[in-house]
């Protein structure tokens, strides 16, 4: 048994050496397709016995940008610009996970970074989501502030909820970056047949964790972006995330319109307030009402 994870009082239930546990969890850490390939070897060869061999855990960036069109990602907006240059008048950011990014399951980042690129700049950035000072690997709060700050016109954010060490740095920063956060939804284990022909859309959980939580930051437009699909490497078949193109072109487009609203003189802008009204009772106990909430206020 190799009992690994976060946690390393999970590895006190292992049946194999620290070592050999440390380095497997390493393997995992890291990621990507080489690393896992290498720990498979690992283990056999080092817990079963077998004539393999492997390679060591090979680091790679904890957090950076990235583009479909570079072999490699970037470690800092300097480099990145001056490999990509500047297109557009404006630019978004997208923050998503490193699991993403290290294991090649990029389908829906690609889908927006180039529907996006039609009209904008952006800067697409990966990160390990709560951070780990120990490993030098920055949480998406410190990413934001790094990457984002005085450069972005709004963000889209792919991860379930805004990392920032506790909840009053996480409002901090979102208020100093002052821009429109989306959250684009992806149903993980549905293809968009299934999802399309579900008439719920979205699990429970999915709701809880991918559409509440993050209202409480602040985060908008849940609109659904990404599907599971199924991929093919040497007749073994394994799942992965693509975009739902017009569901992508729906969140590119509100967001250039988000972006023109900000540039509108506030004299051009319009507001309307959509109030809640529960049929089944009078409409002077409920028309506004929202539980725990100051809606009218």
């Amino acid at each position: 048994v190799i009992s690994f994870g976060f946690d390393p009082a999970m590895w006190s239930f292992s049946s194999v050496s620290s070592k050999i546990v440390s380095t497997v969890s390493a393997y995992v850490l890291y990621g990507g397709p080489e690393n896992i390939a290498s720990m498979f070897r690992y283990i056999g060869k080092e817990v079963l016995g077998c004539d393999y061999s492997y390679d060591q855990p090979q680091e790679s960036l904890w957090q950076g940008l990235y583009h479909p069109d570079s072999k490699e990602a970037f470690s800092t907006v300097a480099d990145y610009l001056e490999w990509r240059g500047r297109k557009h008048e404006h630019c978004v950011g997208i923050l998503f996970f490193r699991t993403y990014w290290a294991n090649g399951d990029l389908g829906i980042v690609d889908s927006l970074i180039r529907e996006l690129e039609k009209d904008v700049d952006v800067l697409p950035a990966f990160c390990f989501g709560m951070g780990d000072r120990d490993l030098g690997a920055k949480s998406s709060g410190e990413v934001v502030e790094e990457y984002f700050q005085g450069r972005v016109d709004g963000v889209i954010n792919l991860q379930s909820i805004f990392h920032a060490g506790s909840a009053e740095q996480s409002v901090q920063i979102l208020k100093r970056l002052d821009r429109p956060v989306f959250h684009p939804l992806t149903v993980y284990h549905k293809s968009e047949e299934e999802w399309r022909e579900d008439s719920l859309g979205l699990s429970s959980s999915e709701v809880g964790w991918t559409v509440a939580l993050p209202e409480f930051e602040g985060l908008i437009e849940p609109i659904l972006a990404g599907v599971s699909a199924k991929n093919e490497i040497a007749a073994m078949e394994y799942e992965c995330h693509q975009g739902v193109a017009d569901r992508i072109e729906k969140i590119a487009r509100r967001m250039k319109r988000w972006i023109s609203l900000k540039n509108k003189p506030p004299s051009e802008r319009k507001v309307a307030f959509i109030l809640h009204n529960n049929p089944c009772a009078s409409a002077e106990a409920t028309v506004g009402s929202g539980a725990h909430l100051d809606t009218l206020e």
